[in-house]
């Protein structure tokens, strides 16, 4: 491809098309062949913070209502991660509180609530993820050796989340690693088991997915064409060391904050207070957590195995979210906390089973405080949201 060639490429063409042929799908149903709502550029942007004039005007327009039915993609999406949460904590036999918690958790993330209502491939891509999440814990949890069918859908679930989004990518080290403790921790599959699997799962992804990458490495010489989106925005490299200051000084604070809600063009952000309440809460999730960890190893059962085995594999999914946040950033100035939401359901789970053994054993009472605990949530939430509508409607 030549260079004339690559400047007539859109930024983003890099992206995987399914969600952008779901929202076409949508608007040829309506009859629609595009939206472009009008919308009032903002004088005083940069400065203040919203790049657009908002007011009630722009909800009469046609193709206004046209982007809030894409936008309700986004919001079922959501919905069905918050859901696939939940599933995910009472697949590894965890107490339908602690789902609860944890359903409660994702929900109720100010920035996931944000998100989750504009027009991204981000709320699809996390809930594929979850799904993919979801069901090859299934295949750990099952007893025996594997059977097609348990084969068959985590391999569905990852073609569609590598369709979505690239980011979803770190599910293909995941993936295999469960399967490989199905055989070394569990001792429940053998060599060949495992061989299978592999080729049946690999299988089902080459089929759904495959073709994609595929087309990206004969156009642009790589698969995931993030390579081409570089060349076609050299502004946003910034090369850098991970022993650089940016890591130790901007990319922790960043990555938490926008975690949890940073808006607009990463320049809307509350009072500092409120994130440290967070930081709080993320704190002793962390610590019981760990202990919960410790109390289930000693512990013996195929039950406590399980979720022993669970939850690390959980903090290990996470932990790779944040590697590649890292990696990325290591070219880039990216410090965007959704960016972790490809294991938004495992970090929610986490939250919840560590939360839920600081407040105690007996169950009455580790009810009352998640009740509690969501209510507080519940509040944060909102006051988010309405601090972001005063922010971006007082200009109408």
């Amino acid at each position: 491809m030549n260079s004339a060639d690559r400047a007539r490429i859109p930024s983003e063409r890099h992206q995987p098309p399914l969600f952008y042929a779901i929202s076409a799908g949508l608007l040829d149903l309506i009859g629609k062949t595009s939206a472009n709502p009008s919308v009032e550029p903002n004088p005083a942007f940069p400065k203040a913070p919203n790049a657009y004039v908002h007011s009630p005007q722009e909800l009469a327009q046609s193709d206004s209502l046209v982007v809030h039915l894409l936008r309700f993609v986004s919001t079922l999406a959501g919905l069905a991660t918050v859901y696939l949460t939940y599933k995910i904590s009472r697949e590894l036999q965890l107490t339908h509180s602690v789902g609860v918690l944890a359903a409660g958790i994702n929900a109720l993330i100010p920035q996931f609530t944000f998100l989750t209502a504009v027009v991204s491939n981000d709320s699809l891509s996390w809930a594929t993820s979850s799904l993919a999440l979801l069901l090859t814990l299934r295949l750990f949890t099952s007893k025996g050796a594997p059977k097609n069918v348990t084969c068959i859908f985590p391999g569905i679930a990852l073609g569609l989340a590598f369709l979505t989004k690239g980011t979803t990518l770190i599910l293909i080290p995941f993936v295999g690693g469960v399967m490989l403790l199905k055989v070394v921790y569990l001792k429940e599959w053998t060599k060949s088991d495992l061989l299978r699997s592999v080729l049946c799962v690999g299988s089902i992804v080459a089929i759904i997915a495959g073709w994609w990458y595929l087309r990206n490495h004969i156009l642009y010489g790589e698969p995931t064409g993030c390579k081409l989106n570089a060349e076609l925005n050299p502004s946003l490299i910034r090369q850098k060391s991970i022993w650089s200051p940016y890591f130790r000084d901007v990319f922790p604070k960043v990555t938490f904050a926008s975690f949890w809600g940073v808006f607009g063009w990463m320049n809307v952000i509350v009072e500092p207070a409120l994130y440290v309440l967070y930081l709080g809460l993320m704190t002793v999730a962390f610590v019981r957590l760990c202990v919960q960890i410790s109390d289930l190893r000693t512990s013996d059962g195929r039950s406590t195995r399980i979720q022993f085995c669970g939850l690390l594999v959980l903090l290990a999914f996470a932990l790779l979210a944040l590697i590649e946040l890292v990696i990325m950033n290591l070219t880039l100035d990216n410090t965007q906390g959704r960016f972790m939401y490809v294991a938004i359901s495992a970090i929610s789970v986490l939250m919840s089973v560590g939360l839920t053994r600081a407040f105690g054993g007996r169950q009455r009472y580790s009810g009352a405080a998640s009740l509690l605990l969501l209510m507080g949530l519940f509040v944060l939430n909102a006051y988010f949201l309405f601090f972001l509508r005063t922010v971006y409607w007082p200009l109408a």
